[in-house]
């Protein structure tokens, strides 16, 4: 049951305000490669949602207004968060990142939830907070120092926002 590679008849299983849809941890299948525009739009009941390995794809509005959304997981295999993904998810506070804190910080994820606190990957954690000067304590960069200095120049928000960033030629 997919067209062009989203899981259509799963998404829309979940949107609005359904009586008979009342979970509040949602655990998507593998095999799943994307949620549709809107899946989960408007969904008041959902808390926890776990997205599996295999999804690549969040696309427009897929989780606007999940008010009671306080936590989201998925994996370094995701490649895109379409424009307002996440747009008003007021509850959502943790993401767990299956992917390291680098692989992260490149991931864009345009007009997303101001409310989000803290980040967890598999080394380490990013930290959002108006009293914290550095969002990442250590950022490892899976290439040289140099590769880091031609790729991501001084004026890159990472420089400013990690304590600390080590390269692999520093190890």
């Amino acid at each position: 049951m997919k067209q062009h590679g989203l899981a259509w008849h799963f998404a829309f299983s979940y949107r609005g305000e359904n009586p008979k849809i009342q979970d509040r941890v949602v655990v998507v299948p593998e095999g799943i490669t994307g949620l549709a525009e809107r899946a989960f739009q408007y969904n008041c009941f959902v808390e926890e949602l776990y997205l599996p390995d295999s999804l690549e794809v969040i696309r427009f509005k897929a989780l606007e207004h999940c008010k009671s959304l306080k936590v989201l997981s998925f994996s370094h295999n995701m490649k895109e968060f379409e424009c307002n993904a996440i747009n008003g998810c007021d509850a959502l506070k943790t993401i767990i990142y299956r992917g390291t804190i680098y692989e992260f910080s490149c991931l864009e994820t345009p007009g997303q939830t101001p409310n989000l606190e803290v980040v967890y990957c598999t080394d380490g954690q990013i930290c959002f907070g108006k009293d914290r000067e550095h969002y990442i304590d250590t950022l490892y960069f899976p290439g040289t120092r140099e590769e880091w200095n031609s790729k991501h120049g001084p004026d890159d928000w990472r420089n400013r926002r990690c304590k600390k960033i080590v390269c692999k030629d520093e190890i």
